[in-house]
Formats: structure tokens, sequence, C-alpha cells
């Protein structure tokens, strides 16, 4: 490509792969985190509500 100013413009690409098997491990680490965290969160309601239950005579 040439330019009014006569600049030039180097372009150069590379694959990433130390970067891409961190993002595959992130991804993971990150699923695995939000479904222990939704597992969590039911299973203290359902302990909650079994102990409201309980208490209330329900």
């Amino acid at each position: 490509m040439d330019y009014k100013d006569g600049g030039l413009v180097i372009v150069a690409a590379a694959y990433d792969e130390p970067g891409n098997e961190k993002m595959r491990h992130l991804r993971l680490v990150l699923s695995l985190s939000f479904v222990g965290g939704i597992l969590i969160s039911v299973v203290g309601g359902i302990c909650f509500l079994f102990l409201y239950c309980i208490l209330s005579g329900g």
C-alpha cells in the first residue's frame, strides 16, 4: 500500500497457542464457578425452605 505521505503499512499475524490455552483454562474455571455457585444457591435455598417448614410447624 502506498500513501500520499510516503508511509508504509506493515501487517503481521501470529497464532498464540499459550494464550489460547490460558483462555481455555479460564473458560473452564469460570464455567465451573458459575455452575457451582448456582448449585450452592439451590441447595442452600432448599435447606432454608425445609428448615422454615420444620420450625413453622407447616
